[in-house]
């Protein structure tokens, strides 16, 4: 512990910065991508965390339409009533049916700086666009 007893954050200065880690979204390159995680029941919230852009977390009660093109899974656009994410990537058919079952907690971006490349079969989401309605 430091001996600056009038800083709050004085214990933790000692903790170092780790090497692997990308300022980008601060997400440790060492861990495995994943396009999104489900939980074994409902959830309150979608976290849609982004690489440039601000992370949102809309509540799954204002999802009022999931559209997306067939079983390709290559586009899916989440419509809640106040904002529309439209989401680029391959494989995304299983997360369209997380949504469906509000198990889904986040989504996040790829990006080849934060994570090692994902296998060829895996869900991978190349963009997330948020547009917010305007009063």
């Amino acid at each position: 512990m430091s001996s600056d007893r009038n800083d709050p954050l004085a214990r933790f200065k000692h903790i170092q910065r780790n090497a692997t880690t990308d300022d980008v979204a601060g997400l440790d390159v060492n861990k495995a991508y994943l396009a999104f995680d489900t939980g074994d029941r409902s959830q309150e919230r979608l976290k849609i965390k982004r690489i440039k852009g601000e992370t949102h977390s809309p509540s799954y009660r204002y999802l009022m339409d999931i559209m997306y093109n067939g079983d390709e899974g290559t586009q899916i656009v989440l419509v809640f009533s106040f904002l529309m994410v439209k989401i680029t990537g391959r494989n995304m058919l299983s997360l369209v049916h997380s949504i469906e079952d509000g198990t889904c907690i986040f989504i996040q971006e790829f990006h080849a700086k934060n994570f090692p490349s994902p296998s060829p079969k895996d869900a991978v989401i190349d963009e997330i666009e948020v547009v917010v309605r305007k009063e």
